[in-house]
């Protein structure tokens, strides 16, 4: 037999020491699942991996070509929770002779001998036939009834009736008295999650703390009415026939639990209060990052309005100052650029070598777009970036194409600045 590490510490219950004992002389002829090697060891071989490739040892008799799982004892299987065993409400045309069991409560059982605190994921649980076998002390032999109604939502409900023989109703005839018969549940596990001391997990609305094992996947083989609720703290000899066969399940990997069968990850309070030290470097850690982004987007501002009017620092300044992003200051600078050139009533001589108009007559309004002359404010902009042939930077270009085209197009840039006063 093997069990899974944070279990096998557990096993060394008084009433198992005997048995411990025997299994530890064994010599285990175990085979790997890969690649064929064989070893002997003291070991169970489930326990093992393969010295030349890595992969898992199973026990070479076993046929088939064997499964990278766990074992446990039937016995680890069956639980309890003080259920007390009722008899069903009475329906018309009903004999009777029918009980109802509460077999599961979807709560945590703590301190059981081999998996720690446990409990069963209802989402994964399901029954192994259409009609479950009553059992009386999970002996096989001792046959007390069968479930005529079973059922999971938020706990595991069983209706069924009692057989006719001397036992079953004779239990009957007892719980009638008011002996208080409890229920206890065979539940083998598919696959496992173990939860390590230190950790937790979700379950049926649940947290379970470490060392534990929620068994995700599941199925009930049998119900069982007990004269005395088991003590799940202590290796019993239940399930008295086969009490020497074994189970096999499978341990969920944690990246297979954490997206989808596990519930969400931990809240940053949460982690902060479980990892202090660490969330406190963390946090440091993304503040310098932002302090540094910050600075970094700060210098390309002032970098780009600092290309708009570089003959003007007073202007860069201010607009930094003030918050301004690039497109807000490129807008300050056009009106700081129409202000002026109203102020003056000619054209500004700096602009006079690339101007062919200077002498010609003032366009009127409506005239744009006739004989070649831009339509808007825009186009005019445009073509003037369009004929500078200087190696400059685009940003330098397009304000050096403002400034010409405020002078030379006065009145498409009166048009330009009252559509952006409307559309603002």
């Amino acid at each position: 037999m093997s069990y899974p590490n944070e279990r096998s510490a557990r096993l060394k219950d008084p009433a198992s020491t005997k048995t411990q004992a025997a299994e530890a002389s064994k010599k285990y002829n175990c085979e790997c699942i890969k690649c064929g090697h064989k070893m002997s060891s003291d070991k169970h071989c489930a326990d093992l991996k393969c010295p030349k490739c890595g992969g898992q040892m199973r026990r070479a008799e076993r046929p088939g070509p064997g499964q990278d799982k766990n074992t446990a004892p039937s016995n680890a299987c069956t639980f309890a929770q003080g259920c007390e065993i009722s008899f069903a409400e009475k329906q018309e045309g009903q004999e009777d002779n029918r009980f109802q069991i509460i077999a599961y409560s979807g709560q945590i059982i703590p301190n059981h001998w081999l998996w720690g605190n446990i409990a069963f994921d209802l989402a994964g649980l399901r029954f192994d036939k259409s009609r479950t076998p009553i059992l009386e002390e999970h002996f096989t032999s001792r046959r007390l009834g069968f479930s005529t109604k079973q059922d999971i939502k938020d706990k595991v409900v069983v209706e069924g009736k009692f057989l006719s023989n001397p036992a079953a109703q004779q239990i009957k005839a007892d719980m009638t008295e008011g002996f208080p018969m409890q229920a206890s549940v065979y539940i083998p596990p598919d696959e496992v999650e173990e939860i390590k001391e230190g950790e937790k997990a979700e379950v049926n609305g649940h947290t379970l703390k470490g060392p534990g094992t929620i068994f995700r996947k599941s199925h009930i083989r049998e119900v069982s009415m007990c004269a005395l609720g088991a003590d799940s703290r202590t290796q019993s000899k239940a399930v008295g026939e086969g009490s020497e066969q074994e189970v096999q399940f499978s341990v969920l990997e944690k990246e297979r639990i954490m997206p989808e069968e596990k519930t969400k990850i931990e809240s940053a309070e949460m982690f902060a209060a479980d990892y202090p030290e660490l969330h406190s470097v963390i946090v440091t850690a993304a503040k310098a990052e932002g302090m540094a982004e910050g600075e970094r987007a700060e210098k390309e501002r002032f970098d780009k309005i600092k290309e708009l009017a570089p003959d003007d620092p007073a202007f860069v300044i201010e607009q930094f100052a003030d918050g301004k992003s690039v497109d807000e200051a490129k807008t300050n600078l056009i009106t700081k650029l129409q202000a002026g050139a109203g102020q003056k009533q000619h054209i500004d001589p700096a602009h006079q070598e690339f101007s062919d108009q200077q002498n010609g007559p003032e366009k009127k309004e409506g005239q744009e777009g006739q004989e070649g002359q831009p339509a808007t404010f825009d186009e005019a902009v445009e073509a003037r970036i369009g004929a500078d042939s200087r190696d400059v930077s685009d940003t330098k270009k397009k304000a050096d194409a403002v400034r010409f085209c405020v002078g030379k197009y006065p009145d498409l840039h009166g048009k330009f600045l009252e559509d952006n006063r409307q559309k603002s």
